[in-house]
């Protein structure tokens, strides 16, 4: 393998991770919306993904934020509801971010004030 072909297969390759993990987010959303943790005995969304994925509670939380934040929502009309971090979330689709990217994104974000709107927050 030449180094080209080396550094393009490694592109691809982490390019389908991401891909997959946003799945992995979209079924972490849905299991949020579901309140599926509980459903099964855990106490909470958090709680099921350390035991289901076997994850920290500090990484467990991490997912948790990406999911809320980048994935679509359900309102209570059960109308769908573009993501919180539209934008973000669609270089996130793309395969464009790594996770420490985008939980910078969501910490920042989540920080800032209340009286800055979402306009404001993606456009910042």
């Amino acid at each position: 393998m030449t180094r080209t072909s080396s550094v393009s297969c490694c592109r691809r390759k982490k390019k389908a991770v991401r891909l997959l993990q946003v799945e992995v987010l979209d079924i972490v959303a849905a299991i949020h919306r579901g309140n599926v943790g509980k459903t099964l005995g855990h106490r909470n969304t958090l709680g099921m993904l350390q035991d289901l994925l076997r994850l920290s509670p500090t990484e467990a939380s991490r997912r948790y934020k990406r999911a809320l934040n980048l994935c679509p929502s359900q309102a209570l009309t059960g109308e769908t509801l573009a993501p919180t971090l539209s934008i973000a979330s669609e270089a996130m689709r793309r395969g464009e971010l790594a996770d420490s990217q985008i939980d910078t994104i969501v910490g920042v974000v989540t920080r800032l004030p209340a009286r800055v709107t979402i306009r404001d927050r993606e456009e910042g």
